[in-house]
């Protein structure tokens, strides 16, 4: 597990921290983490504390060194659950930040029924415990597959549901089984953010750019988060995760 810190104006300081670094102000917090070195689940669990819900499990895998979030087909009633946060301890900027991570459909998408799986993936101000469905604040970008859509959203939300709506559509950018892409986040002020698909770890070469509105008041923004809802008889869909990376304070990621 490795996470990096920096000061204000610093530059990244690659020590081993072991557990989340943390930020006594808005302007000194940084990390990246690519899940290895986890002493053993329970470790990991510790920093990433997750609650299943129904056939829905999004969790580290300490043995794969990546987050995975897995949403099955089911016949099952409703599902909100299938959370999994991580407090940054960083007293997010409410003006600027920047989220990174490698985003792999490693299962579907299977399109099937007229309701749909939804996962989220960005920053909130709830933590494992509020599922989509509770009234919370969030930007981030989530993927929505049913029998008739399968889509890249993008989301800022101020005391909403995550996944109830969607403030842009990706046009040609959706999830298709076996693709590894690198996606970038950055709230660029108090009232809007970008989201960006990359097709190289680089983040130099852009699939498509999504740039959105949203609320001033969307703040405490202290969660890394991936949460899902899975309706009943709906698509399936897994996700993988296997790197993230935060930076605060600032609208361009440090290099």
């Amino acid at each position: 597990m490795k996470i990096y810190g920096t000061a204000k104006g610093g530059a990244l300081s690659k020590k081993d921290f072991g557990v989340a670094f943390g930020g006594s102000s808005a302007v000194s917090c940084d990390f990246t983490d690519d899940f290895t070195g986890y002493a053993d689940q329970a470790a990991a669990d510790a920093v990433y504390p997750y609650e299943v819900g129904g056939t829905i499990v999004c969790k580290v895998i300490v043995a794969s060194d990546l987050i995975q979030c897995a949403y099955p087909v089911t016949t099952a009633t409703n599902n909100f659950l299938g959370t999994c946060t991580r407090q940054t301890d960083c007293n997010t900027d409410d003006t600027a930040w920047v989220l990174r991570f490698t985003n792999t459909i490693s299962a579907g998408p299977t399109q099937t029924g007229g309701v749909s799986t939804r996962n989220f993936i960005g920053m909130t101000d709830k933590n494992y415990e509020s599922s989509t469905n509770v009234a919370q604040s969030g930007i981030g970008m989530f993927s929505q597959v049913q029998a008739t859509i399968n889509a890249f959203k993008t989301r800022g939300v101020n005391d909403g549901e995550l996944t109830g709506g969607a403030d842009s559509t990706f046009s040609t950018y959706v999830p298709a089984n076996g693709e590894t892409d690198y996606i970038e986040i950055i709230r660029t002020s108090g009232t809007t953010y970008t989201v960006e698909a990359f097709s190289n770890s680089g983040y130099s070469t852009s699939i498509e750019k999504e740039s959105d509105n949203c609320s001033s008041s969307i703040d405490g923004l202290d969660y890394l988060s991936f949460k899902g809802s899975e309706s009943r008889t709906g698509s399936a869909l897994t996700t993988e995760i296997p790197d993230v990376a935060f930076a605060n304070a600032v609208t361009e990621y440090p290099t």
